[in-house]
């Protein structure tokens, strides 16, 4: 596979600053504050665009190149080719008539063309991250070896700068539990872990070398070299140090028979919320708990379906949870609703930022019938979001982005109604210290000021 450098790419940088320039004046169909930076991508599904700790740059996948942008001073950069992946083969030119669409390019096409044209998708990029150093970008590409019946993957670090370093090759069998589409890169570098339903796969970037353990669920600390997991034979929870070694030994013990489970560990590390699934299927309900881990307090926790989600606000404890309300029927969990909830530390009540209330029976208020949940983008003190609300149940069922407080105030963001199942654009996070929300539509990658969104909705009003 043929993977290429900035270095080499000089002159495509000063073209491209040059088309942003130019587009700068025509940012037609978008709210009139949104700047775009970058005028021309192709994106495709999986890796996301993802913002740098500092809020300053936005890193994404385009026209099958890794690229990055300063959302200050836009001049995007393509560091790093993939050939053969999505994108890279949207953006060639015989293929320019479907607009970066794949939908359109395959519309028509015989089911041997149509083969042929899946044949041309050889690579898919996945796990698009910022390094902690904040020095460059992780990620890795991987491909699929039909005759050996492996997983291939590649993982790979660009700097800024566009240099290139190799830090890890690993092959699995086609039945790994460990094939997905995410991976850490351990603080430190040390270690590339690929997460599994039971027993990651850590590789040692020293020995090159998978490093064996004792544990499951291993997850490694954003703040330290620190582990947090289950050990195998006692299933009890432990931390360990950056060599493996136990540190920190807890009574709490996970199920003997789990169909599924997630722990997840605050940035600060003093506090864990843990997760297991009672069904077999993924809409199964689950139960847990809060827990200090210094203190030994608990909080009881459960829900009707796995794939809620949660995150720590910074503020000490406190958590935030957010997805699809389920209530039991004879067959199935039906959804009866949604909810964006904080959950402050010690024995406060649940804080609603955000719940709604829906007849199941009903298909004029049905949010959706594969149990999606809101999309949700908190910024870095959590005390503003950006998250999808249900459009109004006299129209088809689907998400318009607003931004939304602690308090539950609510500000709808600018732009009609594309009538897509997320309009009227895609949000990708917050930025420059939260005053700025990243976004894009099928054509540009653009910014859009916090306080726009808010004078825009206070105008419509």
């Amino acid at each position: 596979m043929k993977m290429r450098s900035s270095a080499q790419r000089l002159t495509l940088g000063v073209i491209l600053a040059c088309i942003t320039q130019l587009a700068s004046a025509d940012i037609a169909n978008l709210p009139s504050d949104a700047r775009v930076l970058d005028p021309d991508v192709i994106f495709h599904g999986w890796p996301y665009p993802t913002i740098s700790p500092d809020g300053q740059w936005v890193a994404y996948i385009s026209k099958g190149f890794v690229c990055v942008c300063n959302i200050q001073e836009p001049r995007p950069r393509q560091l790093f080719e993939v050939p053969g992946t999505w994108t890279h083969v949207l953006a060639l030119p015989d293929n320019a008539h479907a607009g970066g669409d794949s939908g359109a390019l395959a519309r028509g096409l015989s089911r041997d063309n149509y083969n042929k044209l899946l044949a041309q998708i050889t690579h898919t990029v996945f796990g698009l991250q910022w390094t902690v150093e904040q020095d460059g970008l992780a990620f890795g590409v991987q491909t699929f070896d039909r005759g050996a019946e492996k997983v291939i993957s590649d993982f790979w670090h660009v700097s800024l700068g566009g240099a290139v370093t190799s830090v890890a090759h690993v092959e699995e069998p086609f039945n790994s539990d460990r094939t997905g589409n995410r991976f850490f890169l351990a603080r430190g570098r040390n270690y590339v872990v690929i997460p599994g339903f039971r027993r990651p796969l850590i590789w040692n970037l020293t020995t090159n070398k998978p490093r064996a353990t004792c544990f499951l669920h291993l997850t490694p600390s954003p703040s330290s070299g620190r582990w947090i997991g289950i050990e195998k034979d006692t299933r009890q929870l432990v931390i360990t140090d950056e060599n493996f070694q136990i540190v920190k030994r807890f009574n709490e013990t996970r199920a003997a028979r789990s169909f599924g489970f997630e722990l997840d560990w605050s940035p600060d590390e003093h506090f864990i919320i843990w997760r297991n699934q009672i069904g077999f299927d993924h809409f199964s309900n689950w139960e847990g708990f809060w827990m200090n881990l210094d203190t030994g307090e608990k909080r009881k926790l459960e829900g009707r379906f796995m794939n809620e989600r949660f995150g720590f606000t910074g503020r000490g404890g406190e958590f935030w949870r957010c997805g699809v309300t389920g209530a039991k029927t004879n067959w199935y969990d039906a959804v009866v609703g949604a909810h964006l909830t904080i959950i402050p530390e010690g024995e406060e009540p649940p804080h609603d930022v955000w719940r709604i209330v829906v007849d199941p029976k009903n298909p004029k208020t049905r949010l959706a019938d594969h149990r999606l949940f809101p999309p949700l983008r908190p910024n870095g003190g959590c005390n503003l979001f950006a998250i999808g609300l249900p459009r109004p149940t006299s129209e088809p069922t689907g998400w318009i982005w607003h931004l939304i407080d602690r308090d539950g105030n609510t500000w709808r963001f600018p732009g009609e109604d594309n009538g897509k199942f997320i309009s009227p654009f895609e949000v990708v996070s917050f930025a420059g210290g939260s005053k700025t929300i990243i976004a894009h539509d099928e054509k540009r990658l653009f910014s859009l000021p916090v306080s726009a969104i808010k004078a825009a909705a206070s105008k419509a009003q």
